[in-house]
């Protein structure tokens, strides 16, 4: 199982960093999707393939979520 969180808040080149910085941290798949598109989560090509104005979702096994809500908090809306 997974849980989806809404991540907004990676609009710009530093904060794409950031993201991916953290999610090379876990041991756990993280994955974005928008519409149609899923990428990895630690790939750089793969989150500025999406559009970073609109809302992208991220999943994280269920197992991990509050590791997940606790590393990437600055990126969650809840």
């Amino acid at each position: 199982m997974v849980t989806e969180y809404t991540a907004y808040k990676i609009r710009f080149t530093t904060e794409v960093q950031q993201f991916i910085r953290i999610a090379n941290m876990v041991d756990y798949s993280i994955d974005l999707k928008q519409s149609h598109y899923c990428v990895n989560a630690s790939s750089i090509v793969g989150i500025f393939a999406l559009d970073l104005e609109n809302e992208v979702i991220m999943f994280v096994p269920t197992e991990h979520e509050k590791n997940a809500e606790k590393m990437f908090a600055e990126f969650i809306i809840k």
